[in-house]
């Protein structure tokens, strides 16, 4: 802690964080222009950060333990429902203020003051300060009161991130939508249709490279199909830059958002969440 903040703000004992900016700065370009919320718990071993947009159609989830950060230090006590946990919901305005601009190698420090608000400290080159207070919205608490993320998805499959940028990248002109699709030989393609010819424009086959959730089964009974609007999938651009060296496994299974997870670190991860498109007319799309 340095004079600064010991001079000017009454920072609580045993509470301080201090977080690389490499995975919040990415958060920010991500939702810079759709975002609504994001919500920051504080347990005594690792810290979940949560954005959602305002469509409720992608969700970012971050997990960093307390191993994997550059300083963690939280000390706890337990509220009246038995949880020793602190929660920060910040609106996008004051998320956007705090990261969008700041450097990637920036370094973030949370402190928590004695009249509840908290403390970031932003370093790159120059000392920034910002004291928030948390927003009230049970709205945003109950959507990302999230029991389904640590959940089995039916299949996964593995692979390096930036090739499967590269593969969702090579659209032509006037696409608008992107289809995955697991046959049942448990084959993967993705397909990309052009708004106006409806032939296939991109037809990729990765051969039997999952690992199956469903007791070692060989195949499925019925196709899972998914179909997202080509915007949301170019957002994975923001997420090949926290790590363009790091493999991502995509999680699929029948009426469920396609999971883009990314392991961080020893403990730590990122999850992004994409609900499939759906809207009448989409038999249209063969």
């Amino acid at each position: 802690m340095n004079e600064f903040i010991k001079k000017h703000y009454k920072i609580m004992p045993n509470f301080r964080i201090k977080i690389p900016n490499k995975i919040l700065k990415p958060i920010a370009q991500l939702f810079a222009k759709r975002i609504s919320t994001v919500v920051f718990e504080i347990y005594e071993e690792y810290i979940m950060v949560k954005a959602m947009d305002t469509s409720h159609i992608c969700l970012f989830v971050w997990r960093l333990s307390a191993i994997d950060a550059l300083i963690y230090k939280v000390i706890l006590t337990k509220d009246a429902k038995g949880e020793a946990k602190k929660t920060l919901i910040m609106d996008s305005d004051e998320f956007l203020h705090i990261f969008h601009k700041t450097k990637k190698d920036a370094e973030i420090s949370i402190y928590l003051q004695e009249n509840g608000e908290y403390l970031f400290h932003i370093f790159d080159g120059f000392d920034s300060y910002y004291s928030v207070k948390s927003q009230t919205n049970e709205e945003y608490e109950e959507i990302l009161d999230l029991e389904f993320i640590e959940k089995k998805r039916l299949l996964n499959i593995t692979l390096p991130i930036a090739r499967f940028y590269d593969m969702c990248m090579k659209v032509e002109p006037f696409t608008e939508v992107v289809r995955f699709i697991i046959t049942t030989k448990l084959d993967f393609r993705i397909e990309m249709k052009d708004h106006f010819v409806r032939d296939t424009i991109r037809d990729i086959i990765i051969d039997n490279n999952f690992i199956c959730n469903c007791d070692g089964c060989s195949e499925l009974s019925s196709e899972i199909e998914m179909i997202f609007a080509l915007a949301y999938i170019k957002d994975i651009y923001y997420i090949k830059a926290i790590n363009p060296k790091a493999d991502c496994t995509l999680e699929f299974s029948e009426d469920s958002p396609l999971f883009m997870n990314l392991t961080i670190g020893e403990e730590s991860y990122l999850k992004y969440v994409l609900a499939p498109r759906v809207e009448e007319g989409v038999d249209e799309y063969d």
